[in-house]
């Protein structure tokens, strides 16, 4: 958990202002984990077997460190921004500020 930029800033985040740490991780697969989404470079999958493979057993075991801290992880596939919305809509977030802290991609393939 201490090598995910992301996740530490969250946690200081929300020990800052006293607001909720939802954990939550999106397969995207409009833009790479979608059975037909193409490289720029070569037209090949974006996401084969083997990065489908070592991706699945990541996300697990950092909901299994999440757990081991008293959290969890919400495990979604589908665009971000749709699935940020529904969540708000599920908590009935009306009003108020939702911080959401995103994690860019190293690379652009």
């Amino acid at each position: 958990l201490l090598d995910n930029p992301a996740l530490c800033y969250t946690e200081q985040l929300s020990s800052a202002n006293g607001g909720i740490l939802l954990p939550i991780f999106i397969f995207d697969n409009s833009r790479v984990y979608g059975s037909n989404v193409k490289s720029k470079l070569n037209s090949s999958l974006k996401c084969g077997p083997r990065r489908a493979h070592f991706v699945l057993e990541a996300v697990a075991d950092l909901r299994h460190n999440l757990e081991r801290c008293g959290s969890g992880l919400i495990v979604k596939v589908g665009k971000p921004e749709i699935i940020f919305e529904e969540i708000a809509q599920q908590m009935d977030i009306k009003s108020g500020v939702i911080n959401i802290v995103c994690q860019e991609e190293i690379c652009s393939e």
